[in-house]
């Protein structure tokens, strides 16, 4: 899987290889590959066979660059001649030793890369195994609802899923039409709100009017409690998963935690205020 990753990048360093060693067989023909230009037989002979065409200089230089040939012994036949032994150490600098250590390293890197995500992969796997666990019945909802980019937004979120869901248009919510109304969301797989759930959802029957339904503002009020729950469900996972892997996130996500702990809790004394000082006015 790593090699396979890696494979795009690999493929154009090798490339980048291959058209050094086609550069330096052009540049070796002109320089090398002139018989006349030697005195010696023998240069002249190891001349017309190593650099005489293209393909015989780039058979050469792929020799020297991969460790074949000796570049050393080149040097040594043409020692005589400045220009060619420089040619043959650039060579064997810029392509053999340079070119081969990018290969590697990019190789490497995207071995490394492929490993780091595949341990990303099994971390969101873990994490999403874990917040199953303790996932509420109204959890794809409320992800859904937890994309807003302002109050006014999920305030309006909030209105239209009461309008939808108020079929006889009474101006209250119950069970039974609320259920209905998540039914046809067609979420998958499908919600369900079992009585238990519902009690949840109404702070055990509190925020319900004397008919037992939810008006807007009341539904509005358990919706954004809803939603207060599922980020403590979700900062709770991910801070399981700082402290299962030693990350340095982990105290800020418990700071988060915390925080919106807090603030859940005094929305929900807010909540439930009313109905206890209608109680004790009474």
């Amino acid at each position: 899987m790593a090699v396979t990753s890696s494979l795009h990048a690999v493929l154009s360093a090798f490339l980048l290889f291959a058209v050094l060693v086609c550069i330096y067989a052009v540049i070796g023909v002109n320089i090398l590959g002139t018989p006349s230009s030697y005195d010696d037989d023998g240069m002249k002979e190891h001349a017309r066979m190593h650099y005489g065409t293209f393909t015989a200089a780039f058979v050469t230089l792929l020799g020297i660059g991969t460790g074949y040939d000796s570049w050393t012994a080149e040097v040594r036949v043409f020692q005589n001649s400045a220009i060619c032994m420089a040619f043959h150490i650039s060579f064997v600098i810029l392509v053999s030793i340079v070119g081969f250590n990018i290969i590697i390293a990019v190789m490497l890197e995207g071995f490394m890369a492929s490993i780091h995500r595949e341990e990303e992969k099994l971390h969101i796997a873990e994490e999403v195994e874990e917040h199953n666990k303790q996932a509420g019945a109204l959890d794809q909802l409320l992800a859904t609802l937890a994309n807003f980019h302002s109050p006014q937004h999920l305030i309006s979120q909030i209105d239209i899923l009461f309008c939808l869901w108020d079929i006889d248009d009474n101006g209250s919510l119950d069970y039974d039409e609320m259920n209905a109304g998540i039914s046809r969301l067609g979420y998958n797989p499908i919600m369900l709100l079992s009585p238990e759930d519902w009690d949840d959802f109404t702070m055990a029957g509190t925020l319900c009017d004397k008919d037992g339904g939810l008006n807007k503002k009341q539904f509005q009020a358990s919706m954004r409690f809803q939603l207060a729950q599922y980020s403590q469900r979700l900062l709770a996972t991910k801070m399981q998963a700082s402290l299962k892997h030693q990350s340095e996130h982990a105290p800020i996500l418990f700071c988060l935690k915390v925080h919106t702990r807090t603030n859940s809790l005094t929305q929900t004394t807010h909540t439930h205020t009313p109905k206890h000082a209608l109680v004790t006015k009474v």
